[in-house]
């Protein structure tokens, strides 16, 4: 893998999990670009233009062979939109249009990697609205691009439940 390209992972909105988890899998890792995971002395921030301008000029020199995208979701929750006519309207629109501007640009880099047979997955919770948006759902119609259900446990994602340690059982699509 790592001589057609540059690197053979990538993480867009994802703290680095599967990049740190590489070099165990003899992949090379490339830049992961989340808030949370400065890269090269700079905090990424997808709210920014230039971030993101900066982060789709690194992806599309490295050509990671598989690209993984975690973006923010917490607007789609089915939870939080139970709770939604409590909410300070303003905020939740805003955060909504942070959401999606964080899916869409997802989105522009699953393109990349489909036009040239590369590969992305995007984990998103399963029961969350975004999967409805139609942007979404025209790009899942895409020849070559496959949906399946997965839960966290595999992953060997934790949470504490009544003091004890346990695996989660969180639904997702990917």
């Amino acid at each position: 893998l790592g001589a057609l390209n540059l690197v053979n992972v990538a993480e867009v909105f994802n703290p680095g999990i599967f990049s740190n988890a590489a070099a165990n899998m003899n992949l090379i890792a490339g830049l992961v670009f989340d808030i949370n995971a400065p890269q090269q002395g700079r905090q990424f921030d997808a709210d920014i233009p230039s971030h993101r301008e900066w982060c789709k000029k690194v992806v599309q020199e490295q050509k990671p062979m598989f690209l993984i995208g975690s973006p923010l979701c917490i607007a789609f929750s089915a939870l939080l939109n139970l709770n939604r006519r409590n909410l300070d309207p303003v905020k939740y629109d805003e955060l909504v249009r942070r959401c999606i501007l964080h899916l869409y640009f997802c989105l522009e880099f699953y393109e990349i990697q489909l036009k040239n047979g590369r590969y992305f997955l995007h984990e998103a919770p399963w029961t969350a609205w975004s999967w409805k948006l139609p942007r979404v759902k025209a790009f899942r119609e895409k020849p070559g691009v496959q949906v399946r259900e997965g839960h966290h446990c595999p992953f060997n994602q934790l949470t504490w439940d009544q003091g004890e340690q346990c695996m989660v059982l969180k639904r997702t699509g990917r």
